[in-house]
């Protein structure tokens, strides 16, 4: 036998709302969905040697190269290519990120920065250097951060290939998500 039960807000024994309907399918509440994206690049990106380059992440909908993209709450900028806490939504967060560049030989090496309000982090840098005479280099990196509104972030890579070296939109994307009950 089934049963079905209707409420219109679910609280705690202190009356915080963690989840609320308005009855035609809209959502609020601690529980309900909270900032969340997956971007990645709509093609390769060139990388000119030993600079400091902005990742374009310039895809977030849809199917794309490297895999499903999203932004729940419109807060990625296709065009700044940074994520921005919108109002509201200040707390802890995920980011995670993945990039792949070609042409690196022996010794030669990439580092990626993620950058808070427009200045590197300390826990967001991340090395690799290349094994092989003729290669490429993939490297992750994660992190858990503590936003405020309007705090924003742009992940960047150097490289040093001695020549330009391409940021391959197969194998780059950059992800978070606004964690939820901490």
């Amino acid at each position: 036998m089934a049963s079905t039960i209707r409420v219109d807000t679910l609280q705690d024994a202190g009356a915080n709302e963690y989840f609320a309907s308005d009855g035609s399918g809209v959502f609020s509440g601690a529980l309900t969905m909270k900032p969340s994206f997956r971007v990645t690049l709509s093609g390769n990106q060139t990388l000119a040697d030993a600079t400091t380059t902005l990742i374009s992440f310039d895809t977030n909908s849809g199917t794309a190269t490297a895999g499903a993209c999203w932004d729940t709450n419109s807060a990625w900028n296709t065009s700044t290519y940074r994520f921005t806490v919108p109002a509201g939504e200040a707390g802890k967060y995920q980011f995670n990120w993945a990039t792949y560049v070609s042409t690196l030989d022996l010794n030669e090496r990439m580092v990626q920065f993620l950058f808070l309000n427009g200045s590197s982090t300390n826990y967001g840098d991340t090395q690799w250097h290349s094994n092989r005479a003729s290669g490429d280099a993939s490297g992750t990196g994660t992190v858990t951060l503590e936003l405020s509104v309007a705090d924003y972030l742009e992940l960047k890579i150097w490289a040093n290939a001695g020549t330009t070296s391409t940021l391959s939109s197969a194998r780059t994307f950059f992800a978070g998500y606004k964690m939820v009950g901490i």
